[in-house]
């Protein structure tokens, strides 16, 4: 899945017909929600997925594969990731962040600056982040916290 900035908010699938129909979109407020029918879901090729959002105030993720996410700026941004995904933030400055990875999916982020940020570690994944101001981390699991840019701790 990619997510990127766009003034107007947009879905776009690409995979096999079948696909389509095994998956749930749908927006509650101001929350969209991706998920897959009872039954699974199986594909002999690749499922492409771009959301494409004016504002991205957080993401939770299960499961597994894939999540990139594109230039975010001058907002909050929280990411639980409870799975075993894993999620890339490519660049992109936010004022405020949380980080709860309690799965085994990696989360990096070191060019994706925040001011400041707190990180919970409660699972075995990796998280690679990047701070400049204050980070408040708790690592109560097997997990790795690597910070670039030296906050203070």
């Amino acid at each position: 899945m990619r997510i990127t900035s766009s003034a107007i908010a947009s879905l776009s699938v690409t995979a096999e017909s079948h696909v389509h129909r095994q998956l749930d979109a749908r927006v509650e407020r101001e929350t969209l929600t991706l998920a897959v029918r009872s039954g699974g879901l199986e594909s002999a090729g690749p499922i492409r997925i771009t959301v494409s959002l004016p504002r991205l105030f957080g993401l939770v993720t299960r499961g597994s594969g894939q999540v990139v996410v594109d230039t975010l700026r001058d907002q909050s941004f929280g990411l639980s990731m409870p799975g075993a995904e894993d999620v890339t933030a490519r660049s992109g400055r936010v004022v405020s962040g949380t980080l709860e990875l309690s799965g085994s999916g990696d989360y990096v982020a070191d060019t994706f600056h925040r001011v400041d940020a707190r990180a919970r570690l409660l699972g075995v994944g990796i998280a690679r982040v990047g701070v400049l101001g204050q980070l408040q981390a708790d690592e109560n699991g097997p997990g790795i916290l690597r910070v670039a840019c030296g906050p203070r701790v």
